[in-house]
């Protein structure tokens, strides 16, 4: 991905350890989708990370670097409005 490339070029740290990026962000994730979940109830919690997970990963896949991070964060917020709305046709 091009604007993977480009991240890591611009940052050694971000180049050095991609997994230990992505394992850290999961495990935040995970921890972020548990405090919004009932105790005990794995599906909502699992749809729900599930969920953030795809989000992060649509609006990161249209991002690029060039635009700043102020538009991947706009795009990762327009991305859970559009999966909290659902995709039922009104």
């Amino acid at each position: 991905m091009g604007a993977q490339k480009r991240l890591k070029a611009v940052s050694p740290t971000l180049a050095a350890s991609p997994r230990e990026h992505a394992a850290r962000f999961k495990s935040e994730l995970r921890d972020w989708a548990a405090r919004r979940t009932p105790a005990g109830c794995e599906l909502r919690l699992e749809l729900a990370l599930n969920t953030a997970e795809a989000a992060t990963a649509t609006a990161y896949t249209l991002w690029s670097p060039g635009d700043g991070f102020d538009r991947l964060m706009e795009l990762a917020r327009t991305c859970f409005e559009q999966a909290g709305r659902g995709f039922a046709r009104p």
